[in-house]
């Protein structure tokens, strides 16, 4: 939708000076117009070529000295990496880069010492989403399952939780932020939540005791619900065996619970 957006904005710069010749700098106006089709164009194929990391889900054995994604010691065992698409924080970087070049062209052929010097608020508004989308594509973004718990390395958060103190998992479809919920005790010892940013927070503050794992950071959001239930249900062997011998092929399609 977004991308769309810039690239209808881009078609309408561009005819511009044909529809009506004496509308300012003849190249300026096209100038901009197509740098906002190319930035529309790429956030395009970033949605296609880049959702999907080369290996989405991969499982590794912890040692046995290893701590745990909650913080147990000692713990080892199997963990699940789930990796997480990069669509939303390469989306966010485009239109931050799109806009401060459209907005920063549009002051320089204004003139900063007339209207240009008013465009200055919406370059630093653009600008200001780059940081922290980069830093979003720079971490490594999954949500780590082992035996005792789960941590969310998400886009602009780090937050764990122990399988002993999960009291349901939904899959919330409505609303602004569709995500797998995890939700533990309000008094839960094992939970650990940390916000990460530079300028603009990518994740709300959260008012329980909740690991939210958005829907389009994920290839399979129903078979993570699946399996987060299967773990919060289960004995701390079984999760042990599920997780090194079921858990992968859950998650790709390979087999099932039944």
């Amino acid at each position: 939708m977004v991308g769309t957006t810039i690239g209808a904005i881009g078609v309408l710069l561009v005819v511009v000076p044909f529809l009506a010749p004496d509308a300012g700098d003849p190249l300026l106006l096209p100038a901009l117009g197509v740098a906002m089709l190319a930035a529309a164009a790429a956030m395009e194929i970033g949605a296609l070529a880049l959702p999907r990391p080369a290996k989405a889900v991969s499982t590794e054995d912890s040692p046995a000295s290893a701590a745990s994604s909650v913080g147990v010691a000692g713990a080892g065992g199997p963990v699940l990496r789930i990796r997480m698409r990069t669509t939303v924080p390469w989306s966010v970087a485009l239109v931050g880069v799109g806009f401060t070049v459209f907005f920063v062209t549009a002051a320089l052929g204004m003139g900063l010492d007339g209207g240009g010097l008013f465009l200055l608020p919406f370059v630093l508004l653009f600008a200001s989403l780059i940081p922290d989308a980069v830093m979003t594509l720079l971490r490594r973004r999954a949500l780590l399952v082992d035996p005792q718990g789960a941590r969310l390395e998400g886009w602009g958060v780090s937050a764990a939780l122990a399988w002993d103190d999960v009291t349901h998992v939904d899959l919330q479809t409505e609303g602004r932020r569709p995500a797998v919920l995890v939700h533990g005790r309000d008094d839960a010892p094992s939970w650990r939540h940390h916000r990460i940013r530079i300028i603009w927070p990518t994740e709300p503050r959260p008012t329980r005791a909740t690991l939210a794992v958005p829907v389009v950071a994920l290839d399979a959001p129903g078979a993570v619900m699946v399996l987060c239930r299967e773990l919060a249900a289960s004995t701390l062997e079984r999760r042990r065996s599920f997780l090194a011998h079921g858990a992968t092929g859950l998650l790709t399609g390979d087999r099932s619970l039944v």
